[in-house]
């Protein structure tokens, strides 16, 4: 499996530096890691499963606390504060009905790692998902990076998922994370207020789904605004129901983008677009269908059926169908869909 991906991540560089065209993050270092700063009045809270005791003060790497609640405690609504897990501690513990929001886009709350090593931080929940922040919480919750943990959901929870966000919000950036277990590897819905802004980049989702159907490793739905960049979608043991898909983005999103991403042995589509959007520089292997761009959403301005989008520089290999467009606006109405420069190779459909 290790060779095959490292296989994979070569085709999709070598396409992506031909294909490429949407910008960068904004804020990025020199290798595209997205550069996060605490501003100088932050508060750092840290915490050490082998190491902690929560009567610590938690506030020196030295002084951590045990458990993810204690930590959680400590820190500052509307403030930029980090919360630093122990790299290669692991929690059986779960983040759930996360309230907190950052400072600013400038000056997000942080959820990373700490410490000398390379193993994330795992948070494996006892039961559901390992990370929530569900509407009955705050309207919004916003300004919020995740980077470099791994959040493993309860592998026997129908409905689990490693991060599961349902409610308003802005700003919210997962990166160099890995998700795994559950249905799911990442859910994030819009409740009566919409999601925006949210940048899913460099992450691994791993063998989610089980014995579950309709189950995905990205949900996306009531989202303004989602990047998907960088990442690995890939399922071990995929079965045979459709309705697990890899990404899944529901037609109430809009400025949809997902690019250099791979995707492999799904048990339906590598991407859905249902809501249309631009799809570039991925490579999709052993997929029963590569790329579904459109699905039937219904625009209430122009009464029209159907949507816009860019499916380019793509590698589709070895798998069902490669590119399917489905309900897409038509030329006459100024808007279609451009589908340009894929290699598609031993499809069978």
């Amino acid at each position: 499996m290790a060779g095959r991906v490292v296989f994979l991540v070569m085709v999709v560089l070598a396409f992506a530096s031909g294909w490429a065209s949407a910008a960068a993050p904004s804020v990025s270092d020199a290798t595209g890691w997205s550069l996060l700063q605490a501003p100088p009045d932050a508060r750092r809270v840290y915490v050490s499963s082998s190491r902690g005791r929560d009567a610590n003060s938690g506030l020196s790497p030295s002084q951590p606390v045990r458990t993810l609640a204690a930590g959680r405690a400590l820190l500052r609504d509307g403030e930029g504060d980090w919360l630093l897990l122990k790299r290669g501690d692991v929690w059986e513990e779960s983040l759930d009905g996360w309230a907190l929001s950052g400072r600013s886009a400038e000056a997000p709350m942080v959820i990373t790692g700490y410490g000398i090593g390379t193993e994330r931080p795992v948070v494996r929940a006892p039961e559901g998902h390992a990370f929530s922040r569900d509407d009955r919480g705050p309207a919004e919750v916003s300004n919020l990076a995740i980077v470099g943990l791994r959040f493993e959901a309860h592998p026997s929870g129908a409905g689990a998922s490693g991060l599961w966000w349902t409610g308003g919000g802005s700003g919210l950036l997962i990166e160099d994370c890995v998700f795994s277990g559950g249905s799911n590897g990442v859910v994030i819905q819009g409740g009566e207020r919409r999601v925006r802004d949210v940048r899913v980049r460099r992450c691994l989702v791993l063998d989610v789904g089980g014995k579950f159907g309709n189950a995905h490793g990205l949900y996306a739905w009531g989202v303004d605004g989602l990047v998907v960049e960088g990442c690995v979608f890939d399922h071990a043991d995929p079965g045979d129901d459709p309705l697990r898909r890899h990404l899944h983005a529901g037609s109430d999103n809009t400025g949809v983008v997902v690019r250099e991403n791979i995707f492999a042995r799904a048990s339906g589509e590598g991407a859905l677009l249902a809501c249309g959007g631009v799809v570039e520089s991925n490579v999709f292997a052993m997929c029963p269908r590569g790329v579904t761009l459109g699905g039937g959403a219904y625009d209430p301005l122009t009464h029209t059926l159907g949507v816009t989008g860019i499916v380019r520089g793509n590698v589709v290999m070895d798998g069902g169908e490669g590119i399917v467009a489905m309900n897409i606006r038509t030329p006459r109405s100024g808007r279609g869909a451009l589908v340009e420069g894929n290699i598609v190779a031993r499809a069978s459909g």
